[in-house]
């Protein structure tokens, strides 16, 4: 399914059906210092060097994962990626939130809000998504609902990444 070519460079062998793909020891095991490496991000925004090295050469653990065409591959919330193509290639990208890496996710809006990031690259409406996951928990524990739905439906979204 995957094959160790060095340390820091996995191919993913699975065909494009296999909806499952256990990880040796070795790459669960692998520990990646996320701390570490948003404040290294940070630094690597605000010198010069990022114009001329590659964000990978400063990362702590940073890994090499090669795809064939047909697979979906999945990063943690809090990885940070980029992504290189030899051919013209569609590329499906989403961001998801999970609440197994909530405390990552507050730590990169910090983050995004020290380097003044633009609107285009942070995720949008992330606080308002906190709000009704808040919101949401509490419905969950107490059984209170604390959402307006009327109020709700009248909200309108402005896409500012346009």
């Amino acid at each position: 399914m995957y094959k160790i070519i060095n340390d820091n460079e996995v191919i993913i062998d699975n065909k494009p059906e296999t909806t499952e793909m256990a990880l040796s020891e070795e790459l669960e095991n692998m520990k990646i210092e996320y701390n570490y490496n948003i404040a290294v991000f940070e630094l690597y925004l605000k010198d010069s060097y990022s114009k001329k090295e590659f964000f990978g050469f400063c990362a702590a653990d940073c890994c090499k994962i090669i795809l064939i065409g047909g697979q979906s591959f999945f990063l943690p919330a809090d990885w940070i990626y980029a992504v290189y193509t030899e051919e013209d290639t569609l590329l499906i990208n989403g961001n998801f939130i999970t609440s197994a890496a909530l405390e990552t996710h507050i730590k990169i809006l910090k983050s995004e809000q020290r380097q003044r990031a633009e609107a285009a690259y942070t995720y949008l409406y992330f606080k308002e998504l906190m709000w009704y996951t808040v919101a949401a928990t509490v419905y969950d524990v107490t059984g209170l609902n604390y959402i307006d739905y009327k109020q709700f439906k009248n909200i309108e979204f402005v896409d500012v990444s346009a």
